[in-house]
């Protein structure tokens, strides 16, 4: 697990969960709109902040899933979103709807050969 701004800005925390045998990651935050602010319709939009696209890069970089949890407040910036190994999405909950997102995952599609590329005790 990495909590919120963590997860968004230092990809050493996904990194150090699969490195310690982590297949999915989850990713609890809270992300609100802000007045005047875009308020997407798509996930990552590239009109949006970097936020939703962070989640695609931490899955990618490590090759782990990584699931997302924000609160379905209206026009948050960020939805709760479970994204593959590859960094491509697998689903995500409509923005400000409340709900529970379920979705079936393979932990074997998930590999930690890119997380142990890191050199140790150079």
């Amino acid at each position: 697990m990495t909590i919120c701004h963590e997860g968004f800005r230092y990809p050493e925390t996904v990194r150090w969960a699969v490195r310690n045998g982590a297949q999915l990651v989850f990713h609890p935050h809270y992300n609100e709109a802000e007045p005047g602010s875009f308020q997407p319709t798509e996930f990552a939009d590239p009109r949006n902040s970097f936020h939703e696209k962070a989640f695609l890069c931490r899955a990618a970089e490590n090759a782990c899933y990584f699931a997302a949890v924000n609160c379905a407040s209206p026009g948050s910036p960020t939805t709760s979103a479970v994204v593959r190994p590859d960094g491509t999405l697998l689903d995500f909950q409509p923005y400000g709807k409340p709900g529970l997102l379920v979705c079936d995952i393979d932990p074997a599609a998930a590999n930690p050969l890119l997380a142990q590329r890191l050199r140790t005790g150079v």
